[in-house]
């Protein structure tokens, strides 16, 4: 009798867990595919960009310029910083500031503070990021690595908000998208720092959702993407791995009704399935697929270079 109950309340459970997660794909469809972006403009005038001059972030940069915002581009190089903002003026007729700032360093925030000054920043993109070269064992990771990855992955994000936010408060509007990764979801061997900073992010953007839910016009985001066809991936283009001006342009569609979302249709399916799976077997799973990958390129390292 007991085994029978036990059994009715776990295929209960599993039932609720399955019907919440389709409920929640189908309001998802809604966002990604039938609802309207809200008017970002309504905000402020400028929106802020870290990591704005490749991938994900110099997506954000273009469609929220495609929107009308001015852009401000923070990144490390100059050059790529002045073509990028050449871009956005030709081609959207928006004012651009650059400034060229190295998130590796923890000194660059009284300089972010003074130039970012006087603005009326409607938005924040926190999206500046590094990773590995290739997966790796943490005691193998050199000093210099592990202080960059911390200062650029989670310094940025909690300075960069500690910049902009008391200043959207006083305003009483504003939005801030911080940019994750699914890595930062579950525990990922061979990129262990990598991973635990972007769970710092996760936390970091949930907590202070719930610190700040009753300031309605203040939205903060929290954006973990699954795999963005970009020159740092290497992946081609696909459902899955979609190039990103799709998937920023269907992230932004997504801001102010998802407080926290992959960005993407494609990736709320991936993160719907991998929620049926144990814990254990995601992390033996990854564990293969960074082994395997740290590999490769410890091969390919050892090649000689033909002259």
């Amino acid at each position: 009798m007991i085994t029978e109950f036990v059994f009715l309340v776990g295929v209960i459970l599993i039932a609720k867990f399955v019907l919440c997660g389709l409920l929640s794909l189908v309001y998802c469809f809604y966002v990604f595919f039938l609802s309207k972006t809200i008017d970002f403009k309504k905000y402020g005038k400028w929106a802020v960009v870290t990591g704005a001059t490749d991938g994900i972030g110099k997506a954000y940069a273009k469609q929220l310029a495609k929107r009308g915002m001015s852009i401000v581009l923070v990144s490390r190089t100059l050059s790529k910083l002045e073509a990028g903002a050449a871009e956005l003026r030709d081609k959207y007729n928006v004012e651009t500031k650059v400034i060229a700032a190295d998130f590796s360093k923890s000194d660059i925030y009284d300089m972010l503070t003074s130039e970012l000054a006087g603005l009326e920043i409607g938005v924040l993109v926190n999206n500046v990021g590094m990773s590995y070269d290739h997966p790796e064992y943490f005691h193998e990771i050199s000093k210099d690595v592990l202080e960059g990855l911390i200062n650029v992955n989670t310094l940025s994000v909690a300075e960069m908000t500690r910049i902009v936010l008391p200043r959207m408060l006083e305003c009483e509007k504003g939005i801030i998208i911080n940019i994750g990764s699914l890595a930062g979801e579950d525990p990922v061997p061979l990129l262990a720092e990598y991973s635990a900073t972007k769970a710092f992010v996760s936390f970091f953007t949930r907590c202070i959702q719930y610190e700040y839910r009753n300031k309605k016009s203040i939205i903060i985001q929290y954006i973990p993407p699954g795999i963005v066809s970009t020159k740092l991936s290497k992946m081609r283009p696909g459902f899955f791995s979609p190039d990103s001006g799709s998937y920023v342009n269907s992230a932004l569609r997504s801001v102010g009704k998802l407080p926290v979302t992959p960005g993407c249709f494609a990736h709320e399916i991936q993160v719907f399935l991998t929620g049926l799976l144990p814990k254990l077997v995601i992390a033996n799973l990854t564990e293969k697929a960074t082994l395997s990958i740290r590999a490769r390129a410890l091969k390919k390292k050892e090649k000689p270079k033909v002259q």
